[in-house]
């Protein structure tokens, strides 16, 4: 219910995680609504993607990493760097 007033009231034009469990029903939402989304995976995980990244794989248009090590797990990713 929150994914859905928040993307009904803030009309974004993009949705952005760094892979907080809530993201999945935001972006299952906003890939109904067609609103892009960008899954930035997380620093710290270099060998396997984390959990929420797996879920929500069928709904992100814009895979980021920070590391290239983490390119392994997600070959489509853009290397950006370190966010810090």
């Amino acid at each position: 219910m929150l994914a859905i007033r928040v993307l009904r009231e803030g009309r974004p034009s993009a949705v952005v995680t760094t892979g907080a469990g809530v993201a999945l029903p935001f972006f299952a939402l906003a890939w109904c609504l067609r609103v892009p989304t960008v899954y930035i995976e997380v620093y710290d995980r270099l060998d396997t993607p984390t959990l929420t990244a797996r879920l929500c794989r069928p709904f992100t248009r814009l895979y980021l990493a920070q590391w290239e090590e983490q390119r392994s797990f997600m070959p489509s990713a853009i290397t950006v760097g370190p966010l810090l």
